[in-house]
């Protein structure tokens, strides 16, 4: 889904034995930080604990101005990694975070005839997520890996009245991600190395902003990728990937990449690459309803475009608007075609006084890139945002 690449966070195996630790940090504002970690390693298990809670009365900077400057908060998070091997070819691993947010503020509202107006802000968060893996060492270089990830998302806000308890402002979000994915490795020898999977992910999301209807918005995506990695000599490497997407909201999509890398001598390195990208527009770009009651704004995505526009003319709010949005089509998918080129020189020695020089290139074609953009005018000066296409975009 990334067309500019992804970071991936290794967490370190548990040490052997047992180790622990406690630490803890105190600040002004009542501030806190509170961690603890245990764990227990050996030869065949390992398990991690971790424990944490921070949390701050806030802060002040405009005493002379109601509310805070930064709301008083809680935030507890729980982390569990564990590994297990059965027998000689077989191993078991686990992960589960957990996490807990509360937050308490005060902020005030003048207007015309009515004056300060004053709310207390409460808002909490929750996510939650489990990640069991089965991983076999089989015969003749083979590897099979085999896992299922779960998790959960949700915020909520509510802006109330210290005078009489009314609500001003409230929202809730939901979201469950779910993916499951059979991944092979082939080692057939020391000049080839193949990787294959595929794998299914559903993803759900609910609350206030998003979607008119009764329904939470769902999406499923079904990929299968192959790649296979070739050294056919000491001064080369070859490597040759594809991956093929079915999105229940987009039309299937194949993304093939080749690169290589030479050492015409020891201390030089070439690498060309070309390859395709292909991103699915995210929810908020597809499903977002949403009005902002302080500052006046609203955003609708793609699909929420036409009812959420109808909704706003209906009640006056309407005062302009750049297009016909009854002619507005669903955005598409981006993708993009990515050209690579670098060069390593280095000295190779390692002693003091050494050097390396690097040198890299790169070109992308993005089609459909998928921007945000003010479709109408408020009468209360503010704008209504939603989500275009822009046809061709380079870097």
């Amino acid at each position: 889904d990334a067309l500019a690449g992804v970071v991936n966070l290794i967490t370190a195996r548990a040490a052997d034995g047992l180790q622990g630790g406690v630490s803890v940090r105190t600040g002004t504002h009542a501030s806190h930080e509170f961690h603890t970690e245990l764990s227990h390693g050996g030869e065949r298990h390992g398990v991690r604990l971790t424990l944490g809670r921070r949390g701050s009365d806030g802060y002040d900077l405009d005493p002379e101005q109601f509310g805070l400057t930064r709301p008083a908060f809680t935030d507890q998070t729980a982390d569990l990694r564990t590994r297990l091997d059965v027998g000689e070819r077989w191993g078991l691993e686990l992960g589960a975070r957990g996490s807990l947010q509360d937050q308490d503020g005060r902020f005030s509202i003048r207007s015309a005839g009515l004056g300060e107006q004053r709310y207390d802000e409460r808002g909490g968060r929750r996510e939650w997520s489990v990640n069991p893996k089965v991983v076999g060492r089989l015969e003749s270089g083979l590897r099979v890996s085999s896992s299922v990830y779960l998790s959960g998302y949700g915020t909520e806000v509510e802006h109330v009245s210290r005078e009489d308890g009314s609500i001003l402002y409230a929202d809730s979000f939901d979201q469950f991600y779910s993916k499951a994915e059979q991944q092979v490795t082939k080692l057939w020898n020391e000049r080839h190395l193949s990787v294959g999977g595929a794998g299914v992910v559903r993803e759900r999301l609910g609350g206030d902003r998003y979607g008119s209807g009764s329904e939470a918005p769902l999406s499923t995506l079904g990929f299968v990728y192959l790649q296979h990695e070739w050294i056919p000599g000491e001064r080369l490497q070859v490597g040759v990937s594809g991956r093929f997407d079915a999105h229940s909201d987009y039309a299937a999509r194949l993304s093939p990449k080749v690169s290589v890398m030479g050492k015409p001598w020891e201390r030089l390195r070439l690498r060309a690459s070309v390859g395709t990208g292909f991103k699915a527009p995210a929810f908020r770009q597809l499903h977002l309803s949403f009005s902002n009651s302080i500052a006046g704004y609203s955003v609708f995505g793609s699909t929420e475009l036409r009812d959420g526009i109808r909704t706003l003319r209906g009640q006056g709010q309407i005062a302009q608007t750049f297009l016909d949005v009854e002619r507005l089509e669903q955005i598409r998918a981006e993708h993009a075609v990515s050209y690579n080129l670098g060069l390593t020189l280095d000295s190779r020695d390692g002693r003091p006084g050494s050097w390396s020089l690097r040198l890299d290139g790169f070109h992308n074609e993005v089609r459909d890139m998928i921007e945000i953009q003010p479709v109408a005018q408020k009468t209360n000066g503010q704008f209504v945002y939603s989500y275009f296409n822009l046809a061709e975009i380079y870097t």
